[in-house]
């Protein structure tokens, strides 16, 4: 019983979901292949896996066996092979392969023991070999090591109360009295890290999203510029805005604007939540990667505030003024004679954020056609990037860059014509693939899944040339072949994963443009032995 509340109250505390939730993750008993807590956090696409061991001396480690055992059953998990866990698992699998259909998921393995001892120097190598073999192209897993120091903290942490207090250095520091409270400044990198060293989830108690990882594709960003350009960080950053319960100031350089030390009662970060969370991580992997950066804080006081306005400012500062990738795509040149183009074939073409999605049969957005053409390409990079991160493909909408990938789908020679039938040769895939998917279960319908846009351009690559030449006539009958097409190549896909394959997380695999050129060259290999 102690094992597994210990398990719950680790799922607790990192992900602040409430105690029901954190006591039916636990699934510790026969036949939990190593795993004895699995919480699934759909809002942010993340899976917090957890194996714990209580020692009634607070002695020792997390045993080499147990690890082996945890590792493997991640194993299982990822590559739906449920068939090898406990009856309290198999009641979690379809949100399980809910979780495991989206590309983008992120895992936290997590090993809780209540002895005092760091993970053996054998017990890290089976942990770095997994984390190595599965962050192959994108970061997908995340490892926690929790011993007795970081339990106690946590405790520590539940004494005080939910929400911290902190005493903070701003540099540079404004504020402002009416309508509310509010005192604003820049804050050094090292200060951020240790709040979140600190505190964690319960800092981001009020933000709309927890800490997403290091993989999604803003994060990825943000941690790129902590370790190539510290020092930019600050201009590059829209910064945090924190809530608090009440503020006071320090006497000490009280008249001077330079810098001034603050007292900040039960904090809540409640826009900013990946700024601090990168910060964090980075200070993690080496604090000197932190120690130029500074980050501008608004601290928002509510002593004075009617009671719906931490909502407003929740809400507000999460929402307004957010810039995308795709944004930048509107005021490409390209783009608008793409539109009218269309429009005076009467297709309705969508391309600013917030424009309402056009209905199939009369028109399409950005986002399908930026996939379609990535997928049509001569070599599936650009395949494997809109599977990866379609943000990626807008860079250089912006700047007009001539070598960019966007340019090489978005340019003068593109027509109207040629990204609309792309588009509906795409929709025509992933139809026929839906139904070759529901004819499948466990690891083979996952290849569907995650392999969707490496199979798309395996289809292209047959029809593209002869689908854009023709009449609306001939480009229906090239259309015609798509389904058998779609059923040829999935039967490939499935042959060659299970030969050279067999132990790769399919999410991570198809995010590999290498191992993904692999696999398209093996494909093909077995479409001309036939």
């Amino acid at each position: 019983m102690r094992t597994r509340g210990l398990a719950a109250f680790v799922v607790e505390e990192l992900s602040g979901c409430s105690e029901a939730e954190a006591a039916d993750s636990v699934v510790d008993g026969f036949g939990d292949n190593g795993l004895d807590a699995i919480h699934i956090d759909e809002t942010n696409g993340v899976v917090y896996l957890v194996q714990s061991k209580w020692s009634e001396k607070g002695e020792g480690s997390t045993a080499v066996g147990d690890i082996h055992k945890f590792v493997q059953g991640f194993k299982d998990l990822v590559n739906a092979e449920f068939d090898r866990f406990n009856n309290k698992v198999l009641k979690k699998q379809q949100a399980l392969e809910e979780a495991l259909d989206n590309p983008n998921v992120n895992f936290i393995l997590v090993l809780a023991h209540t002895g005092a001892q760091q993970l053996s120097n054998e017990g890290k190598i089976v942990i770095d070999d997994l984390l190595r073999d599965v962050n192959d192209a994108i970061e997908t897993a995340t490892f926690e090591s929790l011993t007795q120091q970081e339990l106690h903290a946590f405790l520590r942490r539940g004494v005080r109360g939910a929400q911290p207090d902190l005493r903070v250095t701003l540099h540079e520091w404004g504020h402002t009295q009416d309508p509310y409270a509010a005192y604003y400044g820049q804050v050094d990198g090292t200060a951020i890290a240790e709040w979140f060293s600190t505190y964690r989830a319960s800092l981001f108690d009020k933000n709309l999203r927890e800490f997403l990882g290091r993989s999604s594709e803003v994060n990825a960003s943000l941690m790129d510029t902590i370790r190539t350009s510290p020092d930019r960080f600050w201009y590059l950053n829209n910064g945090v805005t924190v809530l608090c319960e009440r503020v006071s100031k320090a006497a000490s350089g009280s008249t001077m604007k330079k810098s001034g030390t603050f007292e900040f009662a039960g904090v809540s970060v409640v826009n900013g939540a990946q700024t601090v969370g990168c910060i964090g991580e980075a200070a993690l992997e080496d604090p000197d990667l932190v120690a130029d950066v500074r980050v501008t804080v608004r601290f928002i006081s509510l002593e004075d505030c009617p009671p719906e306005f931490a909502s407003e400012v929740t809400r507000g500062t999460n929402t307004q003024n957010r810039v995308e990738r795709r944004d930048f795509v509107a005021l490409d040149a390209q783009q608008a004679r793409l539109r009218e183009d269309l429009a005076i074939d009467g297709v309705t073409y969508s391309i600013k954020s917030g424009e309402a999605t056009p209905l199939p049969e009369s028109g399409f957005s950005v986002v399908e056609a930026t996939v379609a053409l990535a997928c049509s390409q001569p070599t599936p990079e650009m395949a494997v990037q809109a599977k990866r991160e379609i943000g990626r493909l807008w860079v250089g909408a912006e700047s007009g860059a001539n070598g960019s990938l966007y340019r090489k789908m978005f340019n003068s020679r593109t027509t109207g014509q040629d990204v609309w039938r792309t588009v509906r040769i795409l929709r025509e895939i992933e139809k026929q693939l839906m139904s070759e998917q529901r004819q499948r279960s466990g690891r083979e319908r996952q290849i569907g899944v995650h392999g969707n846009r490496i199979l798309a351009h395996l289809v292209f690559q047959n029809i593209r040339e002869r689908a854009m030449a023709g009449d609306e006539n001939s480009f229906k009958q090239v259309v015609s072949e798509v389904p058998g097409l779609v059923s040829d190549y999935y039967a490939r896909l499935v042959q060659v994963i299970a030969k050279d394959y067999t132990t790769n997380y399919l999410a991570s695999l198809f995010k590999n443009a290498n191992r993904c050129q692999e696999v398209v060259d093996a494909c093909r290999q077995l479409q001309a032995r036939s």
